[in-house]
């Protein structure tokens, strides 16, 4: 592997130390769930870089964040690990590559979390729960207000709830630049892409 390093939780991680640091005022984290979001999802997993596709727009939303001085921070369940059905050199690989196009595109990311376990492991950092988002948080100079989760999924608002972010969660079947209420615990957003998604939360007051 040339780029992730397996916490002792036994999730997979890669923290932009230089790049998260480097300013004295403290930056606002956005969790984003990785598949369905940043790039389109497969039942069949995303097994290697050519599979990789990014959704329409999330590069550019990548780049409106960082232009508005947030830390994207990736937080994706790959189960696919454990299952046998995706190597971690082939993680690794998409990956590398994955933050290469966005960089290439003018954003950044902060730091990149994925827990390998099925369901039925029960370990502690599969979403909902909290504990790679915990631990990007301490690895990062960031303030803990106003933080946000984009997920595609139920589990992602879930999570979001659970850590006490702004849940918004992304619906492909929407109108683009359609904007729904999400009443949940803690009150968000639908979206239909992580473009619409930035948009919202850039404006948001």
């Amino acid at each position: 592997m040339k780029l992730l390093k397996r916490h002792e939780s036994g999730f997979y991680y890669y923290v932009n130390s230089e790049k998260c640091n480097d300013n004295e005022k403290p930056r606002r984290i956005i969790f984003l769930d990785r598949d369905g979001v940043i790039n389109v999802d497969s039942e069949e997993f995303i097994k290697t870089w050519s599979e990789y596709m990014f959704c329409p727009g999330s590069l550019e939303a990548i780049r409106m964040l960082t232009r508005y001085h947030f830390i994207p921070v990736i937080i994706s369940n790959q189960s696919g690990i454990n299952r046998n059905i995706l190597t971690l050199e082939n993680l690794d690989e998409i990956t590398v590559n994955m933050i290469a196009e966005i960089e290439k595109a003018g954003g950044f990311v902060g730091a990149v979390c994925y827990c390998p376990h099925e369901p039925e492991e029960a370990c502690g950092c599969r979403k909902p729960a909290i504990k790679m988002l915990n631990f990007s948080l301490s690895r990062i100079k960031a303030t803990s207000e106003n933080i946000y989760f984009v997920g595609d999924r139920q589990t992602d608002v879930q999570t979001a709830i659970n850590f006490g972010a702004t849940p918004i969660l992304i619906d492909g079947s929407m109108e683009e630049e359609e904007i729904r209420p999400l009443e949940t615990e803690i009150p968000g957003h639908t979206c239909p892409s992580l473009l619409t998604a930035v948009k919202k939360i850039i404006l948001a007051p």
